[in-house]
């Protein structure tokens, strides 16, 4: 097994695909899969004219356009991220189909376009999978592809927009997927067979978020888009714990750092499901959470997500996904974590990727990017994963999580390329926008804790009122 790992931070998109992918030849000059991802701020054409010129076969190439990029040197932003694998006696695939609104259509289109690649009892069968950002309902296209083909473990996650934005500009949603060119609304799945003998495959996911204040009931709601929650809207919901006095666009920034968990089955309950605000349609009244479910009726409690929580949530997701190795050394981590994990965590992005890594090992390779969702198992053992009898088995699609895919090698791997440092030049214009993001996210945070000491001031009026209602009866 070869390892190679090269990032670059030049403007020029293809000047950029073209030092990386130099820097991780060094270490595999005959890759048989390369994962890249590229700054949605990068010319996405040209990223994929510069894997070209460098020389690489489009039919090993995995990735797409992402919020920010995770290597050795940790996170970066508008860079370009290669990693080239040569793994022996490995079987590998690679197949794209347009994104179709039909999951179950989906499913099949996927899985047929594999034409004579098969699940080989005698390997493990894991399938990387990318998608454009779509109408939320991969849980059933995977709960489909897990029916016809069960021994598949499946891991992977979204490419993404401009987060930054805001949910409703446009350019929020528009994402690049490179199949066999650069592509926006395609899915991209990377079948691999890799010897028992020679790896071993675990997983991890994990979020950190806390749940805030008391159970409510979704008492409106079409589907995945919420009208009324206690018979109130939505939007007003929201704008009681969070302040009434914020913009449009700061509120819509400001309500995906507030999620909503769902209150789950005794059998379910090895994850919390985190659904976060993706649309606010202020005319109607109505917010849409991702990933989809009907949320009709369901009990459910806001979150919050900060800083130290959510660091906490990546170190739980590396030891779970270090025990699934049972006992066995990793090898290289790739890691597909949230693009909204990335706004909170903001100046310390790094600190998400060092926690795994202080689990993992120092010295081990690390891979990935931030992305629009997240496609990772709830189980950690491989052989877990793909048992049919497992309630929990399979792949689920998740939002604000960070997933992990451990793999371990029999053999040392050779000749790793681990840029653990890099220049950053930041120039005043990025850091002024640094500043002003923390001066918002402070005034937030003021903000709603206003707010909600409010809240528990009427809350407690209410009640002792109440009191004495039933002290005179």
């Amino acid at each position: 097994m070869k390892i190679g790992i090269g990032i670059s931070l030049h403007s020029n998109a293809q000047v950029a695909a073209m030092e990386a992918v130099s820097q991780a030849r060094k270490a595999v000059s005959k890759p048989t899969l390369a994962i890249v991802f590229g700054s949605i701020h990068l010319q996405q054409d040209q990223v994929y004219t510069g894997l070209m010129a460098a020389g690489l076969d489009p039919s090993i190439i995995f990735g797409g356009s992402s919020y920010a990029e995770i290597s050795p040197a940790g996170v970066t932003y508008k860079s370009l991220s290669v990693l080239l694998l040569d793994l022996p006696e490995a079987n590998i695939k690679t197949v794209s189909i347009p994104l179709q609104e039909d999951p179950l259509v989906m499913s099949s289109s996927l899985l047929d376009a594999l034409d004579d690649w098969q699940p080989d009892t005698n390997f493990i069968n894991v399938g990387l999978l990318l998608s454009a950002i779509s109408p939320g309902r991969e849980n059933e296209m995977l709960a489909a592809m897990r029916q016809r083909m069960s021994n598949l473990a499946i891991f992977g996650g979204m490419t993404c927009g401009n987060y930054d934005l805001g949910m409703n500009h446009p350019e929020f949603w528009k994402n690049y997927q490179y199949c066999d060119g650069v592509e926006e609304q395609y899915v991209r799945l990377a079948a691999l067979q890799l010897p028992q003998n020679r790896y071993t495959v675990s997983f991890g996911v994990g979020h950190g978020w806390e749940p805030l204040g008391p159970t409510h009931v979704v008492t409106r709601a079409d589907a995945g888009t919420v009208y009324e929650v206690d018979g109130m809207s939505i939007v007003e919901f929201y704008r009681k714990f969070l302040g009434r006095d914020a913009d449009e666009q700061f509120f819509e920034l400001l309500v995906q750092r507030y999620g909503l968990a769902l209150q789950m089955e005794e059998k379910e309950g090895l994850l919390t499901k985190v659904k976060t605000p993706v649309k606010i349609d202020h005319e109607a009244g109505a917010m849409t959470f991702y990933p989809f479910e009907n949320l009709q009726g369901r009990r459910v409690n806001l979150l919050q997500a900060n800083r130290k929580s959510l660091i906490a949530g990546a170190r739980q997701a590396a030891e779970k996904c270090l025990a699934g190795l049972e006992g066995k050394k990793p090898s290289l981590v790739l890691a597909v974590s949230c693009s909204q994990r990335g706004a909170i965590l903001h100046s310390r992005s790094n600190a998400e990727i060092e926690a795994v890594r202080d689990v993992m090992g120092e010295n081990v390779p690390i891979a990935g990017w931030y992305s629009g969702g997240e496609i990772v198992p709830l189980l950690n053992r491989h052989k877990d994963v793909i048992n049919e009898n497992e309630n929990l088995g399979g792949t689920g699609f998740h939002g604000t999580t960070i997933g992990l895919l451990a793999l371990s090698s029999m053999e040392t791997p050779k000749q790793i390329v681990v840029p653990k440092r890099i220049e950053r030049s930041a120039s005043g214009r990025d850091i002024e926008q640094l500043l002003k993001q923390s001066e918002e996210t402070l005034d937030s945070t003021e903000s709603f804790l206003s707010n909600l000491s409010r809240q528990v001031y009427h809350d407690g009026e209410r009640l002792r009122a109440q009191s004495k209602v039933l002290h005179r009866y």
